[in-house]
């Protein structure tokens, strides 16, 4: 049988009821399963599973237990062969999971993970993403994540979670609340002075080219296809994907379709006034506003430059 191991975050979203269904079935299977109750008890669990040569790494938690997972499996890169990531949709969010995790509830997902790969790890069923690497100085270890959003993103996400969480509306039911209410503001011309979507100024540089400053509504990177309720803004490919829209804009019902599922274009796409999307390798930006990294939150320094960049993609296995 392929060697699975499972790490389970009970601190996350949906594994706060208990992990007593995940606990009988990796007993059940002779998959060793781990706890982690800190960052310290991950490492320590990723350094025996690297002795082991885990095959297949199943995460039982949310988009923050993911990039934690990842970030420690490159660096100090422990693993003379990275396993393939199965994702199971135990946090709040699971942004990361709706673009390349295993679908349904996080114990039978692990049941059918389990009979896939009874035989070894099947090829038709691996994805490949672009992992981010976010250095937060020029002199600091990199931070591997899948989405990096800037201006009015993290606003929101706290907005979300004070808003909709605190009240049970979590998931697509959170998520499409927020996106609506975002809609409605900007189809209402409302952007300039609300406390959520005002406009940032964010100076980047993509690729080596001419340092451009605009001021953002939303701005963000990501390796991910498809975001938050299948959105789909940018188109990674082998690079990350970056989107924003910029104040002033206009005629934003006719590029809705093309930013809620972004058409296929070339390297460089600038749909209308206010809205481009481009792949890029490595972006320079400074922003004073705060970032978010796969849903947690930073604040930043608006003379420090964040430097994003394409690293080597991460197998995905969806059974």
């Amino acid at each position: 049988m392929t060697g699975i191991a499972v790490i389970s975050n009970p601190h996350s979203g949906r594994n706060r009821g208990g992990l007593e269904r995940i606990r009988a079935i990796a007993a059940r299977a002779g998959v060793p399963h781990f706890e982690t109750q800190s960052l310290d008890d991950l490492e320590a669990v990723l350094r025996d599973l690297a002795r082991r040569g885990i095959e297949v790494l199943a995460v039982n938690g949310g988009d923050g237990t993911v990039r934690a997972v990842l970030t420690m499996i490159r660096e100090p890169r422990g693993f003379s062969s990275e396993p393939a990531i199965a994702v199971l949709r135990g946090g709040t969010t699971n942004m990361i999971a709706g673009d390349v995790g295993l679908s349904g509830r996080p114990d039978l997902a692990l049941k059918r993970l389990v009979e896939t790969c009874r035989d070894g790890v099947p090829g038709d069923m691996l994805r490949e993403r672009q992992l981010l690497a976010l250095r937060q100085t020029p002199d600091s270890p990199p931070i591997y994540g899948f989405f990096f959003g800037a201006a009015a993103i993290p606003r929101a996400i706290r907005q979300s979670r004070e808003t909709f969480h605190t009240r049970g509306m979590t998931g697509a039911l959170g998520s499409g609340l927020a996106l609506g209410w975002a809609l409605t503001r900007l189809l209402a011309g409302c952007a300039e002075n609300d406390p959520i979507l005002h406009p940032d100024t964010i100076s980047y540089e993509a690729d080596g080219q001419e340092r451009q400053e605009v001021r953002a509504i939303v701005f963000l990177a990501t390796g991910l296809h498809r975001l938050l309720l299948g959105l789909r803004p940018v188109e990674p490919g082998d690079a990350l994907g970056m989107a924003m829209l910029t104040h002033p804009y206009r005629s934003i019902l006719r590029s809705l379709p093309d930013f809620l599922g972004a058409r296929a274009g070339g390297p460089a796409t600038y749909l209308h006034d206010g809205y481009r999307r481009a792949r890029v390798r490595c972006l320079k930006l400074l922003t004073g506003s705060g970032y978010t990294l796969d849903g947690e939150l930073f604040e930043s320094d608006p003379n420090v430059p964040l430097t994003l960049s394409a690293s080597a993609g991460v197998r995905f296995l969806c059974a």
